[in-house]
């Protein structure tokens, strides 16, 4: 038993956990809910819960009465709730007993719990009995009951030898690949016994077991609430396991798991935890680094170039558009050579084990890169010839051919105009699809730039400009607000890189800012005059390096407001853009996290928020740049239903004798779904 003292950071800890913990161990159970009232009852019961856990926590004893936890005593209705707690409870220390008397009965069966607070509901009837300490609660009630269980209250207030599960997360699961891991208990008294459910049929119930071991196939998941004292498996340890089957995953089947993990222990003590497994495919693997600080070994090892460049190519930039080694990656502008791309080489049929992934109306991505070049400032001319730069791309995945017949892209082929690599060259390179890329642009006489030295996000769809439209084809809509997507919108085989304001308001997102401010940042385009874009660090000691991040949420509405899975002309892709200089990254853990970590996505996570309070991460701060594009998901050739990454950079146009390498490093990448 440990009467310790709390400090105030370890108060400040352990109500973290209560957080963390209290959705897993916190049980409702409530009737037919006719009303808001009722609804907003069952919510309110379910803060109060957390509330008293959060107060006894602090002082190891429940309160004597509702009010000393929380403000909230009565429900919604008016009427007073009714809060109980085990009578050997009361005034008692937690940690100092194993077991309570007070039960529930009903749809769920549990022992051991510490307190209840219940709510007679709409009628005002009491419709539950008490038996004892016993209470019962029958189906088709509208009382409102929520309680927690004294090994979850124990755990949560760090009571020695009090019961949890020792892991505290699972190991992502592996489409076509089988699955083992073990789980064991802390605390408490052997021996344990052990039960798991999930809410993901398809995936985990169906083709997942929980057993003393890998071959145990005895128990498959169960689903959320089934677990019982009775239906468990009785072990010191659990393994959760495939057996020798290799997992599969339909199309239309999400990419996570709930599972729910009841452990009880000899004395009846119970906890529950919540983990989240992650069910990833084969190219969701190839395509996202771990989580860690290092880069990915093979951060280039899967992409290839439209011009037959491989992976650990020792090309010679003399002669070499592409040099690609493993955790290098360079594009070579030379004499003569055409606009170069590079890839990931992945396939367009979703069944193969190297297959592109899948975006469509419920995308997250997320990227990573540092980037620089390198060219003699002074080259045999005498003087230096302008660089026009390169594109970090996202693209449609494949093509339709003649008969019909999907076929992997072969990438972006440009010019040294304006696309610098990123227009297309004929259906088979882009097929008119609305990818996307951010601009790297160094020349200061492409038209449609009218500056040098920025970047841009350029997207593969032409939004119309309405000037031409008379009133009966109003711009603006009572409902819809700015109509940026309509009717007459067309599709370009070339992107949109002009970086002009066509629209009147803040609200017509789809046209990128005018580049002609320096360090404006916003919509599409960012420009300053007073530092490189690149930076070129030839013949440099300790090279300039910059790192970007780009991340990009379909699903959303046309101002990029709410990102909730939109389909058909309603579905918009919001691109947001991060540059930071590596000396920061490197000195800060946090900014550090925020910038490489391509498992977290700070535009979903900005748009889920309360739109009072949006907010990005404090380190990282606003995007650089941020866009909103049309998706058309109605379309088979237009929506951006699968992805390819890469880089592209357009020909070089000059018969100067020397090259320019642009030096892409660090990469890594995610694609999930949400």
């Amino acid at each position: 038993m440990n009467k310790k003292g709390f400090t105030l950071l370890e108060l400040a800890i352990v109500l973290i956990i209560v957080g963390v913990l209290s959705a897993g161990a916190m049980k409702i159970l409530f009737g037919a809910f006719n009303n808001n009232k009722q609804t907003a009852t069952r919510n309110n019961i379910a803060l109060i819960v957390k509330d008293i856990a959060a107060y006894t926590v602090k002082g190891r004893r429940l309160p004597a009465t509702l009010d000393r936890a929380t403000s909230q005593t009565n429900d919604t209705f008016g009427r007073a709730l009714v809060y109980a707690a085990a009578e050997n409870l009361e005034d008692t220390d937690i940690c100092s007993v194993q077991t309570t008397d007070m039960s529930i009965n009903g749809a769920v069966t549990e022992n051991n719990i510490a307190f209840l607070v219940i709510s007679t509901g709409e009628d005002g009837q009491q419709q539950y009995t008490k038996s004892d300490n016993t209470y019962t609660f029958n189906n088709g009630n509208d009382d409102v009951v929520g309680w927690m269980n004294l090994g979850t209250l124990q755990a949560m207030a760090g009571c020695d030898g009090s019961l949890s599960i020792e892991q505290n997360k699972l190991p992502d699961a592996i489409v076509s690949n089988t699955y083992s891991f073990k789980l064991t208990p802390k605390g408490g008294t052997s021996p344990y016994k052990w039960c798991v459910e999930s809410d993901n049929s398809a995936t985990v119930k169906n083709q997942m077991y929980f057993g003393i071991n890998n071959s145990d196939k005895t128990h498959s998941m169960k689903n959320i609430g089934d677990c019982t004292s009775a239906n468990g498996v009785t072990n010191d340890t659990i393994t959760l396991h495939s057996d020798t089957k290799q997992l599969s995953i339909a199309e239309s089947d999400s990419g996570s798991a709930l599972i729910k993990v009841r452990l009880e222990d000899a004395n009846g003590i119970t906890i529950t935890k919540n983990f989240d497994l992650r069910i990833l495919r084969n190219f969701e693997v190839a395509m996202e680094a771990p989580t860690g600080g290092e880069p990915p070994s093979g951060g280039f090892s899967d992409f290839q170039s439209n011009k037959g460049e491989t992976v650990s190519t020792q090309g010679n930039p003399d002669t070499a558009s592409v040099i690609i080694n493993e955790n290098e990656l360079k594009i070579v502008q030379n004499n003569g050579d055409s606009s170069t791309s590079v890839f990931s080489s992945c396939s367009p049929d979703i069944t193969n084990s190297n297959a592109c992934p899948k975006f469509e109306n419920h995308g997250k991505f997320a990227a990573y890169f540092v980037y620089n070049y390198t060219h003699n400032p002074n080259d045999t001319w005498g003087y230096p010839r302008p660089a026009f730069g390169f594109t970090f791309a996202v693209i449609k995945s494949y093509y339709n051919d003649s008969n019909n017949v999907k076929k992997t892209t072969l990438g972006l082929v440009g010019d040294a105009g304006p696309q610098l690599g990123y227009g297309s060259m004929g259906e088979q390179y882009l097929n008119w699809g609305n990818s996307f890329a951010v601009e790297f642009d160094l020349q200061n006489d492409q038209s449609g730039d009218p500056n040098n030295n920025h970047l841009g996000i350029i997207s593969n769809v032409d939004v119309i400009d309405w000037s031409s439209y008379n009133s009966s084809h109003p711009k603006y809509d009572s409902t819809e607000g700015y109509r940026v997507y309509s009717p007459w919108q067309k599709y370009k085989i070339f992107p949109r890189t002009i970086h002009g304001n066509y629209g009147d308001t803040a609200d017509y997102w789809s046209h990128n800012q005018s580049c002609g401010g320096s360090k404006v940042t916003g919509r599409g385009c960012y420009y300053d005059s007073s530092t490189e874009m690149i930076p070129n660090n030839y013949d440099k000691t300790t090279p300039s390096l910059y790192g970007l991040r780009v991340e990009a949420v379909s699903g959303c509405n046309y101002k990029c407001t709410d990102c909730n899975k939109q389909t058909g002309i309603n579905n918009y892709i919001f691109i947001n853009v991060w540059r930071k200089d590596e000396n920061s990254i490197n000195n800060s853990a946090d900014l550090k996290k925020e910038m490489q970590d391509v498992t977290l996505n700070h535009t979903y996570d900005y748009v889920t928020q309360p739109s009072s309070t949006r907010h990005y991460p404090t380190t990282v701060g606003n995007p650089l740049m941020s866009s909103c594009i049309p998706d058309d998901t109605t379309s088979t050739g237009r929506t951006l239903d699968t992805i390819r990454v890469g880089f592209t950079s357009g020909k070089w146009g000059s018969s100067n004798a020397t090259y320019i390498e642009y030096i892409i490093t660090n990469f890594r990448s995610s694609v999930t779904q949400y």
